[in-house]
């Protein structure tokens, strides 16, 4: 086979990747872009109170730095439905109890990320780390409050689509969650 018709070859499969996913171009070529994601959270359950999985969306703005680095600031919004409510009669037996209300959580975050992208075509993994200020209310159980919060996570990019899976977690207290897991399906622009 000659050089040429490798090229060639390489050539179509980059035209094909073009039509499937987008731009096949190195993940790590310096400059701007924004990205939007969305999927699922699951947050530290409590039973009666809080739920454990969610919906979870976000979206940042960043540019990539050298080589297959890049860094980003993220605003990010997370849901909890409440679960139902119960009652153990066995628990308040014999005194009046109040049993536990089912609480709503809604988590609004802003951080700042890095992450390393490592260009293999045409799967393109990648690690991140971050740190940002997070905000949660969980009603009418408990109030809410605000924390700062540090990350890391993995993902995969098919070209301009990525999936990625983060843990955050924020110094616990108040007995509201101290971690949250967005797995998140992404496009980047």
């Amino acid at each position: 086979m000659k050089l040429g018709s490798i090229g060639q070859v390489a050539g179509g499969a980059c035209a094909f990747a073009i039509a499937m996913v987008g731009p096949c171009r190195a993940q790590g070529r310096p400059g701007p872009f924004y990205e939007v994601d969305a999927g699922v959270v699951d947050i530290k359950p409590e039973l009666g109170v809080r739920g454990e999985t969610g919906v979870a969306a976000s979206f940042a703005l960043g540019r990539t730095v050298g080589k297959g680095f890049g860094v980003q600031a993220d605003l990010g919004l997370a849901a909890v439905a409440a679960p139902k409510q119960w009652a153990s009669l066995l628990a308040c037996h014999p005194v009046a109890c109040v049993p536990p209300l089912p609480s709503k959580v809604r988590i609004a975050s802003f951080g700042g990320s890095a992450e390393y992208r490592l260009a293999v075509l045409p799967v393109t993994p990648f690690l991140l780390v971050g740190a940002g200020f997070r905000s949660l209310t969980e009603a009418p159980q408990r109030g809410g409050d605000a924390r700062p919060y540090a990350e890391y996570g993995v993902g995969v990019a098919f070209g301009r689509v990525s999936i990625r899976a983060r843990y955050q977690g924020a110094r616990p207290g108040k007995d509201l969650p101290d971690w949250m897991m967005p797995i998140t399906l992404g496009y980047r622009f």
